[in-house]
């Protein structure tokens, strides 16, 4: 009776590390970013401009991407595909070519080397993030036009 009761409580234990073990791995490689708003406003680039990116994952696969740009809201829908350091977002551009985005998943920062965000902020689920992006893209335009001389 002392061995089976012996195996009995290594069993428990095993089982418990192998519970434990998978509760605690769950959200580390989640794969499913759906309902996620992330939202980036800096000065980036070599040009210095203001740059305002958005990225809503609608589903498991697919996010759209909002920049304000060259005084235009661009509005992209695209692929994504999670690994365990980042998120590649896919753009396809014709036939054959896809640009590729990559955001890190440990600091947050988008685009290659963070030339679009240097880190993101997360948005309530409730955010209309195109509203948002239409607003700064108008104040975006106003200031511009105070700033003209001609």
């Amino acid at each position: 009776m002392p061995k089976i009761n012996g195996l009995v409580s290594i069993m428990k234990k095993f089982l418990g590390i192998v519970v434990l073990g998978l509760l605690l791995s769950g959200n580390a490689y989640a794969k499913d970013l759906t309902g996620l708003k992330l939202y980036c406003e800096q000065w980036g680039g070599f040009f210095e401009r203001k740059s305002f990116v958005a990225l809503d994952f609608i589903s498991e696969t697919e996010v759209i991407e909002y920049e304000v740009k060259d005084y235009k809201l661009e509005v992209d829908n695209s692929k994504y595909e999670v690994f365990e350091d980042k998120v590649e977002i896919k753009k396809k551009l014709g036939t054959f070519t896809s640009r590729i985005r990559d955001l890190d998943r440990s600091n947050l920062s988008y685009g290659n080397g963070g030339d679009l965000c240097e880190e993101f902020k997360k948005l309530k689920v409730n955010v209309d993030i195109k509203t948002k992006m239409e607003i700064l893209l108008k104040k975006v335009i106003k200031k511009q036009k105070k700033e003209n001389k001609i």
